[in-house]
């Protein structure tokens, strides 16, 4: 079938930078040597914060707002200028988060008057007065299980496990513990200049189809555990962190659906001058597929692991309001040999036309219009090449393709903040027989904290996945996710969350569709222990009806934290 005309790689990434340099325009007419547009949403809110700091630390920071009137010039000196190298470049993933004041001995505390020494950022507030990396803190108390749940769904969905970097583009979630403000945040042990947080988390789970079939449904259960510590550096130039966590569980009757998930990540920031920084990411890590991945061959499989480990690479700059950052990732992806339902598990169905290495780089221009508002325009580049040249059905492996997608992040009425991109997506198959996977990108997280006590989350991911499914040019995937939790009491969490995940097979008549849906609840005794409990409710539907079928999970357990 021939294909209809579409913008090259190329030429896409030409009206990229095209479009990035338009946003440019305006901000090469200012002085370079202004003040940075920088700071939270309101003085008000910093001045607040500051008054809270003084009274944990006995310290107080001078507060200033860049756009009041009356704001003095700092002139040309890199000695007096508002450094940038810390913030936000315009590109969302790690290494980009501020640091705060650090001896070099541990000792990191709240400073009086401007940031001393390095080239980095002064301390935002809310990281004054905690005397850590807030944006670190993400996965704190505040953090409801409802919200970890989504969080973890949603990346997932786009093929990397919690933690690692996401595309350019993509966001991550909002908001983040402050040890000041939320009692049952995590402080961390001190090693030197770094500060190490360790978590376990102990569970039972119980499932009424742990196999995922349609017809004669299995229960089982199983106990887990899911440890994570994680290093983080504290110091006021350059930024190292590294990471290693686990999920495993042990089922009582069907050993084949135990996972021995786990994580390996290292990832750091060079602050090379006060605007600009360089970013390395390291990553190793297994995670054992669940039923309704895109690139699982058919609905009947039993079991399938994943070995997946990349290398990405990022420089980002700052000319005033204008961000650019450029990010490049090489992903290898190694899934196991599958055993299918009713298929001995000595004998493994042998998947190696599912192998394959992906290529991608990504560019970011932002242009940040208020302290409130930042738009972007992002481009992507994304070659996927197979170990195997064909396929089980004798089809060329492999493609290339781009995205292109704008946007804006924002914090709008000083309780709703995030990020919302839309956009094209390509992925061309090299082989002729197969249909372009191609339609529109919609990426979004969005936080609205309703009340003191109560928060809504939104997420949506658009993906443009390979498959092995026969016939099929790849899967393009959505993903939507919501939750609501609230604060019964200052340590007592309800949640509820809903996700829809849905693929469809271009150039096939298979589709998949998903509906998760769920409450969450946490009782928290103190900083270092909870009782956690969930239930799960999974409906899943193909077009292939042999691959439909629902579940019913219910975990209760503790996790333990420093």
């Amino acid at each position: 079938m021939p294909r209809p005309p579409h913008i090259s790689a190329a030429d896409a990434l030409a009206v990229a930078l095209l479009i990035s340099v338009s946003f440019a325009a305006p901000c090469l007419a200012q002085s370079d040597d202004a003040p940075m547009l920088r700071g939270p949403i309101t003085p008000e809110v910093q001045e607040e914060e500051a008054d809270d700091a003084e009274g944990y630390f006995g310290g107080r920071a001078t507060i200033t707002d860049p756009y009041a009137a009356g704001t003095p010039d700092t002139g040309s000196s890199d000695e007096t200028a508002p450094d940038d190298v810390t913030g936000d470049m315009g590109l969302v993933g790690p290494g980009e988060d501020g640091q705060t004041l650090d001896s070099g001995l541990g000792d990191t505390g709240y400073a009086e008057g401007d940031a001393l020494g390095g080239l980095g950022d002064g301390p935002e507030p809310a990281e004054l007065a905690t005397g850590v990396d807030a944006s670190r803190l993400g996965d704190g108390p505040t953090m409801s299980e409802a919200d970890r749940i989504v969080k973890e769904a949603a990346q997932l969905s786009s093929g990397r496990m919690d933690g690692a970097p996401l595309p350019p583009g993509v966001p991550v979630s909002p908001g983040a513990a402050n040890p000041d403000e939320d009692p049952y945040a995590p402080l961390g042990t001190r090693i030197g200049s770094f500060i190490l947080y360790s978590e376990l988390v102990a569970d039972i789970t119980a499932t009424d189809n742990v196999l995922a079939t349609r017809n004669n449904p299995q229960s089982d259960w199983a106990p887990e555990l899911q440890p994570d510590f994680r290093l983080d550096s504290n110091w006021s130039r350059h930024a190292l962190s590294a990471d290693l966590n686990g999920d495993w569980s042990w089922y009582q009757n069907y050993e084949s659906q135990n996972t021995r998930n786990y994580q390996a990540l290292i990832d750091g920031r060079l602050d090379v001058t006060r605007k600009t920084n360089l970013t390395l990411e390291l990553e190793k890590s297994q995670v054992a597929e669940g039923r309704g991945q895109e690139n699982l061959p058919d609905a009947g499989v039993f079991s399938s692991d994943l070995d997946e480990q990349h290398l990405t690479a990022g420089a980002n700059h700052r000319f005033n309001r204008l961000g650019l950052a450029l990010q490049g990732t090489v992903t290898d992806y190694d899934y196991s040999n599958i055993v299918l339902i009713g298929e001995n598990p000595d004998d493994p169905t042998n998947t190696l036309d599912r192998d394959y290495v992906e290529k991608d780089i990504g560019l970011r221009g932002s242009y940040e219009f208020n302290p409130n508002m930042t738009g972007f325009v992002d481009t992507q580049l994304v070659k996927r090449d197979y170990k195997a040249q064909f396929s089980a059905g004798g089809n060329e492996l492999g493609s290339e393709g781009y995205r292109l997608q704008a946007g804006l992040a924002f914090g709008l009425f000083g309780n709703i903040t995030g990020e919302v991109g839309m956009g094209y997506g390509v992925q061309d198959p090299i082989d002729e027989d197969f249909e372009l996977v191609d339609g529109f990108l919609l990426n979004a997280d969005v936080l609205w904290q309703i009340t003191p006590l109560t928060s809504l989350s939104l997420q949506a991911r658009t993906n443009l996945d390979e498959t092995t499914a026969i016939d099929a040019a790849g899967a393009f995937g959505r993903f939507y996710g919501a939750t609501l939790s609230h604060e019964l009491r200052e340590n007592v969490i309800l949640g509820g969350f809903i996700t829809y995940d849905t693929a469809d097979y271009i150039g096939t008549d298979l589709s998949d569709e998903s509906w998760r849906e769920g409450v969450t609840a946490e009782y928290i005794f103190n900083r270092n222990m909870a009782l956690v409990a969930s239930y799960e409710h999974t409906d899943y539907t193909s077009s292939d009806p042999a691959g439909d079928y629902t579940s019913n999970d219910v975990t209760v357990g503790m996790r333990l934290r420093k």
